[in-house]
């Protein structure tokens, strides 16, 4: 589902000590890059932007100087205030989101 969402040329996980981002993904057509992070549970608004503010923090330790436009995602159950997130540009989806997108694949 995410290259509907993204077109990514590559799609993997990042860690690097004690540092873990969920999702990575790269597009080389558009030199975009793609940092995502995965919540089971339902989020509040403060949750987050708390994962979202961690989730860049722990971008700036990942190279990647032929990407210049990042995006951000976070997926999780349910998420509270998810139609704010998206006007500020952020990449969102619940599980709401995830099985609409479900339905409106051809069989």
């Amino acid at each position: 589902m995410i290259p509907r969402l993204f077109p990514a040329s590559t799609i993997g996980r990042w860690w690097y000590g004690g540092e873990e981002i969920d999702i990575i993904g790269t597009d080389d057509h558009s030199a975009t890059i793609l940092f995502g992070e995965c919540k089971w549970g339902a989020l509040t608004r403060k949750e987050s932007r708390t994962i979202l503010a961690s989730l860049q923090k722990k971008s700036s330790h990942v190279r990647h100087a032929r990407y210049i436009e990042e995006k951000f995602l976070l997926a999780a159950r349910t998420i509270e205030g998810k139609e704010a997130l998206r006007k500020e540009g952020y990449l969102v989806l619940d599980l709401d989101d995830v099985l609409t997108i479900m339905d409106n694949i051809p069989s």
